[in-house]
C-alpha cells in the first residue's frame, strides 16, 4: 500500500464533529482535506456549521494534489496526545503513530459512497465572512443550537491552548452566521508550527419575533 497522506488525528477529529452524518447530503458526508498554497485545508460542514483550519504543509503533513475526502466516523473517537500522527494508504486504511513512529491503531478511513461521488464540495468561502469585517454588535438577541455551540467548547477545551480559551467574533445581524475561533495547542502536533487557528462558523436558529 502506499501512503497517500499524513495529517494531525486531532484536526481530523475536530472536523469530523461538524461533518454531516445525514447520508442524503452528498459530499458533505465527508471530512475534506486539500492544498491550498502552502498549507493544507481540513474542513468540515453540515449545512449549519462548518470546522476550518489551515495546517502550514510541511514534514511530516502532505496531501494528495487532489483534493481527499475522509470518513467521519473514522476520526470521531476523542483523540489523546500518545497519537500524534495519522498515515492514510490507498488501500483505504488510516494508522495512527506515536511520537517515535510506532503504529497504536489503524481504522477503516474510506468515506459514504455519496461523499465520494464526483459532486462538488461546497465552496466554503463564499459563506465564510472576514472577521475584520464582523462589527460585533448583532443589537438583537441571538438563538443557537446548544448542541453545534457545545462541539466547538469540545474542540476549544480539548485542543486549544492559553488553556482552551475560545475566542468570539459575532456577527454584523443576529440572523448572519457567526465565527468562533480558538489557538491550536501544539502538543497535539509533531512538531511546533506556530500559531494555527481552529475556526468554526455557525448559523444562527431563527426565531420568530413576536
Amino acid at each position: 500500500m502506499t501512503i497517500t497522506a499524513s495529517l494531525p488525528p486531532a484536526l481530523l477529529w475536530a472536523a469530523s464533529l461538524a461533518t454531516s452524518t445525514d447520508p442524503s447530503k452528498g459530499p458533505i458526508c465527508a471530512i475534506e482535506a486539500r492544498q491550498q498554497g502552502s498549507s493544507i485545508r481540513l474542513v468540515g460542514v453540515d449545512g449549519h456549521r462548518c470546522f476550518r483550519c489551515l495546517l502550514p504543509a510541511a514534514e511530516p503533513y502532505f496531501v494528495p494534489e487532489e483534493p481527499l475526502r475522509l470518513s467521519p466516523k473514522a476520526f470521531s473517537k476523542a483523540p489523546t496526545k500518545k497519537a500524534v500522527l495519522v498515515e492514510i494508504d490507498d488501500g483505504g486504511v488510516a494508522s495512527f503513530k506515536d511520537k517515535l513512529g510506532n503504529v497504536i491503531s489503524s481504522v477503516v478511513w474510506q468515506a459514504d459512497p455519496w461523499a465520494l461521488s464526483e459532486q462538488p464540495f461546497p465552496n466554503i468561502e463564499q459563506i465564510w465572512p472576514k472577521p475584520e469585517n464582523l462589527v460585533n454588535s448583532p443589537g438583537e438577541f441571538m438563538a443557537m443550537n446548544a448542541a453545534y455551540a457545545g462541539d466547538f467548547m469540545k474542540i476549544a477545551a480539548k485542543l486549544g491552548a492559553y488553556p482552551g480559551i475560545a475566542r468570539l467574533f459575532t456577527t454584523n445581524t443576529s440572523i448572519e452566521p457567526m465565527i468562533w475561533r480558538t489557538v491550536l495547542d501544539n502538543d497535539w502536533l509533531v512538531k511546533k508550527e506556530g500559531e494555527i487557528w481552529l475556526d468554526y462558523l455557525l448559523s444562527p436558529v431563527l426565531m420568530r419575533k413576536d
